[in-house]
């Protein structure tokens, strides 16, 4: 009797072992939810919401045509000329439901009265508020022609290939009244072909570059840097500041950290999410820009003054990952310094790098600065290429500009002095504007 009872306890206790075993495995688990002592778990923090797609790009540069046919007004990013034109042409686009293309040789010699390139390129066609009912692809220049009364927009693609003639919608003419550009800088074309009294015995021309006719003057600019909510940058990047850790460095610098990313915090800003930076999935151009929307409006918003001036995706160690990088402008002139106002690294699992040091100007500084002729400093900066890199035969000439320096003023003040920017064979090269000394680490 005893030994049946042994027995029979040890089967109820195999049978319970295996009846446990498979309500581990199989069974259901309501899942529960933890309160913090203290505090409630925070929603997810947005500086402000992503812009809408028309917002997102805009032209790198805007070429016109003058009047007399003798010279051009160049536009940028942040003068009101260049909202203009860039506003029409884009409503314009974006207006267009019948699409009649033209082989661009059929409009004659007619000419082009207005260029825009684009970089990072236009995206047209499906999915996009221009051309929505054509074909996707992404547009790299666009030149407007006027014939007659009809104005056509020669549409050059990114991959290359024929460009074709698009009709646009009535004459667009108000985009070429001299009045619109009384107050402009006139321009005259340098480039392709470089004249024979500028270097054309040791430089090779780029594509259509224009220099201001005479150097303007320019005044120096006082900065001050963006002013972000500690609190709201933590709490975006980190949904659950429980699992949060603040350190402090004694160089001063904060760092947020929940053990898999991190948040650096002290001039600017640095994020790192290297878990997310291992993706094998493609990255589309406009998933790509999209993207780069929500993030920089989610992490510290995105100032009317910042242009995306790069986002380019290529192949890491096999994984593809996107890069994007910003820059400030004002009236025109963008500011540079060592490293872009903001810059991001993503793939297609998510944020893996995002840096940010932003200044905006706060008001004009006293000292003005006579800018020296564009073929001085064109003569400087190849000087200064041939004692660096000593090239046989004659680099490329790939941009020349005016553009804002940043750097460190007195007492740590920060300030943007005018510089020429000149761009030889991918190297950039910044000289003072008005006595055309590098500036230090000006050779990049």
């Amino acid at each position: 009797m005893k030994q049946k009872l042994t027995t029979f306890l040890l089967a109820l206790l195999v049978f319970s072992s295996l009846l446990l075993t498979y309500r581990l495995w199989y069974g259901h688990h309501p899942s529960r939810q933890v309160e913090p002592l203290d505090e409630k778990v925070p929603e997810k923090v947005f500086f402000e919401l992503p812009r809408p797609l028309e917002d997102t790009i805009t032209p790198e540069r805007i070429l016109v045509e003058s009047g007399d046919g003798d010279g051009f007004y160049l536009l940028r990013y942040g003068q009101e000329n260049f909202n203009l034109a860039w506003e029409e042409i884009s409503l314009a686009l974006q207006a267009l439901t019948k699409y009649e293309y033209r082989a661009r040789e059929s409009l004659g010699e007619t000419g082009a009265g207005l260029k825009i390139w684009f970089n990072p390129p236009l995206p047209v066609g499906a999915g996009t508020p221009w051309l929505q009912e054509d074909r996707y692809r992404e547009l790299a220049k666009l030149e407007l022609w006027l014939d007659g009364e009809e104005s056509w927009a020669i549409l050059q693609e990114k991959s290359g290939g024929d460009a074709m003639a698009l009709k646009l919608p009535g004459r667009l003419a108000t985009l070429f009244g001299e009045a619109a550009f009384a107050d402009s800088t006139p321009y005259i074309l340098l480039a392709p072909e470089l004249p024979d009294t500028v270097l054309s015995d040791r430089l090779s021309g780029g594509e259509e570059l224009v220099v201001p006719l005479s150097p303007p003057v320019l005044p120096e600019l006082v900065l001050v840097q963006e002013n972000l909510d500690r609190e709201s940058l933590v709490d975006a990047f980190f949904v659950d500041r429980n699992l949060v850790r603040k350190i402090q460095e004694k160089a001063g610098a904060v760092i947020y950290t929940d053990g898999t990313k991190g948040l650096r915090i002290k001039k600017g800003m640095e994020f790192s999410d290297p878990i997310r930076e291992k993706s094998l999935t493609p990255l589309a151009y406009l998933s790509a820009l999209n993207a780069c929307n929500k993030y920089i409006c989610s992490y510290g918003g995105w100032p009317a003054e910042l242009r995306l001036k790069q986002l380019i995706i290529h192949s890491e160690d096999g994984y593809r990952v996107g890069r994007a990088c910003w820059e400030y402008y004002w009236k025109g002139y963008p500011l540079v310094g060592s490293n872009p106002a903001l810059s991001l690294v993503f793939t297609s699992s998510g944020l893996v790098e995002y840096c940010r040091l932003v200044y905006t100007v706060r008001s004009l500084g006293e000292r003005l600065y006579q800018v020296a002729s564009w073929s001085s400093a064109l003569e400087e900066a190849t000087d200064f290429y041939d004692r660096l890199y000593g090239e046989t035969s004659p680099p490329a000439l790939e941009a020349i500009d005016l553009v804002y320096y940043v750097k460190g003023g007195p007492s740590y003040q920060p300030v943007a002095v005018p510089a020429w920017q000149v761009i030889i064979n991918g190297k950039q090269i910044l000289l003072q504007a008005e006595d055309l000394t590098p500036f230090e680490g000006g050779d990049q």
